[in-house]
């Protein structure tokens, strides 16, 4: 699988598990350390655990390598590495402390 189609298969997976205001962003002319950054909101600590899980294990039933998972123990914001996609989850209060999406705003991307 190329990136883009770990990046659709795992904004599916996020949808699935009802991920909310899920972005993608195209960063791989921007950066050298992936192409794709996925963000999502869970409602709570656990939400936001299942969908990282979904993803997790979709992306490891297609062989594709998960670099490392971060934040977990919080479970406010947790980032899940996969080399050319990185997904980051969050609760609501933490998503709109930190205002990711804003960073990568000029990279957003709609995918269907």
């Amino acid at each position: 699988m190329d990136s883009a189609d770990l990046m659709r298969l795992a904004k599916q997976a996020i949808e699935e598990k009802k991920g909310e205001d899920v972005v993608v962003f195209a960063v791989a002319s921007r950066v050298g350390y992936t192409d794709y950054i996925i963000v999502a909101t869970g409602q709570n600590r656990r939400h936001v655990e299942a969908i990282v899980e979904e993803v997790r294990g979709r992306l490891i039933q297609e062989k594709q390598e998960i670099v490392g998972v971060e934040g977990r123990e919080q479970g406010e914001w947790v980032l899940l590495d996969a080399g050319d996609l990185v997904v980051h989850v969050m609760q609501p209060a933490t998503r709109d402390y930190y205002h990711l999406d804003q960073a990568w705003a000029d990279c957003k991307i709609e995918v269907a």
